[in-house]
């Protein structure tokens, strides 16, 4: 019995461990395809970055326009974890999170068309690319968060600019 529990104890690190790579992997991607966004673009995106505002809401990709556009995308990579982003508060009442427009980001077919919120959009990561499966619809945002997420982001670059690069994506 030992033995089996040994054996499921190193799947199941093995199986977070490609999942959190994949994670990884999937926030770099996101962050160039909004850039290259079919709307204009993003001129500024910050991936997974961590800062101190009202909900707590932590972008997996927050990209921010020339315009003052905002574009949330969360990437998910099992089932467990889309489910429990619907229980967060900042889901419950759309209004108070962050992204004009909202996109989960997942391998093919993890989140099906009917299981998105009202206005999310859907992008799929397959044969090493991503593609836009649902565009996402202009939504109400809280702005005060993206305002103070981008000011701790303007801080935190100017005290510490070499530190802060893994975290920034400027773009002209």
């Amino acid at each position: 019995m030992a033995f089996l529990k040994k054996i499921k104890k190193k799947a199941t690190k093995r199986l977070f461990t490609n999942t959190k790579k994949l994670h990884s992997e999937l926030i770099d991607k996101t962050a160039n395809y909004i850039k290259r966004s079919q709307n204009g673009g993003y001129s500024v995106v910050l991936k997974d970055f961590v800062a101190c505002h009202s909900t707590g809401e932590v972008a997996d990709v927050l990209g921010v326009s020339q315009g003052g556009r905002t574009c949330l995308c969360e990437i998910k990579t099992s089932r467990s974890d889309f489910k429990a982003d619907s229980r967060k508060f900042f889901r419950q009442y759309p209004h108070m999170g962050m992204g004009d427009y909202r996109y989960y980001v997942c391998p093919e077919g993890l989140i099906k068309e009917d299981e998105l919120p009202e206005s999310w959009g859907l992008i799929y990561f397959y044969g090493g690319k991503l593609t836009t499966i649902v565009k996402a619809e202009k939504q109400k945002s809280n702005s005060k968060s993206e305002v103070a997420v981008l000011f701790s982001a303007l801080r935190r670059f100017f005290s510490e600019p070499n530190k802060c690069k893994k975290d920034f994506k400027w773009f002209n």
